[in-house]
């Protein structure tokens, strides 16, 4: 399953980019099937690293992985040719899906609520620890 779509990769780096760089027999219109395998690829690895922690697939999608597999499919369908923030892009996905695999990331539903109605406190479990923006600035 694609965390991500092809709507997703032109909202988030452009029509033009996906045209310039999937646009396989010049015909000005990013070829789908260069994306899908793009977005493919992208998945599998986000599904290595999340194997065993997650139930996979995800659904609903969280929006931050629906980036990271964004990062990702980007830095494979511009391969060799890739820019300097296109590999850092790549990059600091995968050390985030690290970071989610280890257990210093936790994936939120897309559903969840954003809002600040716990007063700014988080309890993680595993530490029994509970920290607040005061406790966060004692520890600078």
């Amino acid at each position: 399953m694609a965390y991500a779509t092809a709507d997703d990769l032109a909202t988030a780096f452009g029509q033009a980019e996906l045209v310039d760089r999937c646009d396989l027999d010049n015909d000005g219109i990013a070829d789908a099937a260069m994306i899908a395998g793009s977005l493919a690829d992208a998945a599998a690895v986000t599904d290595g690293y999340l194997t065993g922690r997650y139930t996979l697939p995800l659904s609903p999608v969280p929006p931050l992985l629906r980036r990271l597999c964004c990062d990702i499919a980007r830095w494979y369908y511009w391969g060799s040719g890739a820019t300097e923030r296109v590999r850092q892009g790549y990059q600091d996905a995968i050390a985030t899906l690290r970071d989610i695999a280890a257990g210093k990331v936790e994936l939120v539903a897309s559903d969840a609520p954003a809002s600040d109605a716990d007063g700014g406190m988080a309890f993680d479990p595993g530490s029994g620890q509970t920290l607040s923006r005061a406790r966060l600035r004692r520890t600078r």
